[in-house]
């Protein structure tokens, strides 16, 4: 280890006293922390002062991330709550239990398709308006009320009109 004058500091004993490779310290010189070396040597006070000035910017980053991805857990929590709270009141359903609620409806419109004294081709064309109906996915349209005309059809469903 080489012997460094009071105002200075040797590469390889500031690399133990930090924890960094001397690479390391070559780069934070390079972007303006302190004074690159000479000869091997740093001068000890703006070294040092650069080296607190990189760990607090270190520090908040890392802090500044922190607070983002709790204040993003925090409101995914909100969301959460929110919508339970939505459900509670009455206003919001799950989409099974719409869909079983409306059985009954398809099958009353069915029976009175079937029953009426329409012509085949009618009843035809209303069953498959019907199936067609009942096959749409509209648990991923755009929103409430809202048909995307993108929404996927269900063959079972459409089948078992």
């Amino acid at each position: 280890m080489k012997e460094a004058s009071p105002q200075k500091i040797a590469g390889d004993e500031l690399c133990e006293l930090t924890g960094l490779t001397d690479r390391r310290h070559r780069q934070l010189a390079k972007d303006g922390f302190f004074p690159p070396p000479l000869r091997g040597q740093y001068q000890l006070m703006p070294t040092l002062r650069g080296l607190f000035k990189f760990y607090r910017e270190v520090r908040a980053k890392d802090t500044g991330s922190l607070a983002v991805e709790r204040l993003r857990k925090l409101k995914e929590e909100a969301d959460k709550v929110a919508l339970e709270n939505e459900k509670t009141r009455g206003g919001l359903v799950e989409i099974e239990a719409v869909y079983k609620h409306f059985e009954a409806v398809f099958v009353a419109f069915r029976a009175r398709i079937l029953a009426s004294d329409l012509g085949d081709q009618e009843k035809d064309e209303l069953l498959n308006d019907l199936r067609r109906l009942k096959a749409r996915d509209f648990s991923k349209s755009n929103g409430a009320g809202s048909d995307s005309g993108k929404a996927g059809v269900d063959p079972k469903a459409a089948a078992a009109v």
